[in-house]
């Protein structure tokens, strides 16, 4: 199992995260996080390195509307062109590819571009506050579906809390789910991304 930490990155930048080896020196390339309202045109990609697009809404309108899920896409479209490096989708609930069947579609549509991605399986954030009553319901349905997927990038292992009437991961351990995502993560995938907010007491619990 390699472990990788989710970093933000300094404000005032195009890139919103990093997510980098827990040991420097320990192998593996770094992956560079972008958001859909970044500029591309200051976006810098080291060759070797992932780029990870987050599906998150570009405006107030709802996401899955057809107009900003078209917008999204285009925007996916144009990281093609512009970068070589690996591209991975990280899904949110709150984005245009949200839920299993716009992450399938997504996939199966940039592959008959014969451009291929994988994604950042996060079950936390294709959570909306509404599923946390049957969490346990919803989140072993998300790691049967994904966890094994081939296009699977790695697997973001975290809590929840409700911020902004949306998701969002907070460290393993801080939450009430923690329990039940290690319980569905196990045996644990050869990709494990955690937050970089109390790594220590997270990698103890893995």
């Amino acid at each position: 199992m390699q472990v990788r930490v989710l970093r933000h990155a300094p404000q005032g930048t195009s890139v919103c995260a990093t997510i980098e080896p827990e040991k420097p020196g320990s192998g593996g390339a770094r992956a560079i996080v972008i958001e859909p309202s970044s500029a591309l045109e200051e976006t810098q990609v080291p060759a070797g390195e992932t780029l990870i697009i987050r599906s998150v809404p570009l405006g107030d309108a709802p996401a899955w509307l057809s107009g900003p899920r078209a917008e999204f896409l285009a925007h996916c479209e144009q990281v093609e062109k512009r970068f070589s490096n690996r591209l991975c989708l990280w899904p949110t609930a709150a984005g245009a590819v949200s839920d299993t069947p716009s992450l399938r579609s997504f996939l199966a549509g940039a592959e008959q571009r014969n451009r291929a991605w994988s994604f950042l399986f996060d079950p936390i954030s294709l959570l909306t506050p509404a599923m946390l009553a049957k969490a346990e319901d919803h989140l072993t349905r998300l790691f049967e579906t994904f966890e094994a997927h081939p296009a699977r990038y790695a697997t973001l292992l975290a809590d929840g809390a409700v911020v902004g009437g949306q998701v969002v991961p907070v460290p393993l351990g801080s939450g009430l789910v923690t329990p039940l995502v290690l319980r569905l993560a196990k045996p644990l995938p050869a990709e494990v991304v955690l937050l970089e907010q109390d790594l220590s007491r997270q990698l103890a619990l893995l």
